[in-house]
C-alpha cells in the first residue's frame, strides 16, 4: 500500500496565497456599483447596456469564486493545522 505524505507547511501557505490571490474578486464585488455607474457614461444606450450586463455577469461569477476560494482556503488551513497537531502527538509532544 502506497504512503501519503502531506508537508502541514505547504497546506497552511497555499491558504495564505488562496486568500492573497481571492482579494481581487472581494474587491470586485466591493466596488460593482461604482464601477456599474461609469458604464452609465459609457455611450449610447447599446453600449451602456452591453458594459452593465457585463459588469453584473463579472462581478456574480467574482463573488462566486471568492466564495469558493475562501472555503478552499480555511479548509486547506485547517487541514494543515490537524496534520501538524497530530505529528506533535504522534512523536509524544503532547
Amino acid at each position: 500500500m502506497e504512503r501519503i505524505e502531506v508537508d502541514p507547511s505547504s497546506l497552511q501557505r497555499v491558504a495564505r496565497d488562496l486568500t492573497a490571490s481571492v482579494a481581487v474578486a472581494h474587491e470586485v464585488k466591493k466596488h460593482h456599483a461604482r464601477m456599474a455607474g461609469h458604464a452609465e457614461n459609457a455611450g449610447p444606450a447599446i453600449v451602456q447596456y452591453a458594459v452593465a450586463s457585463f459588469l453584473n455577469r463579472w462581478s456574480y461569477g467574482c463573488g462566486l469564486l471568492a466564495s469558493d476560494a475562501d472555503g478552499m482556503a480555511t479548509a486547506l488551513q485547517k487541514a494543515g493545522t490537524i496534520y501538524l497537531h497530530n505529528d506533535k502527538e504522534a512523536a509524544g509532544g503532547r
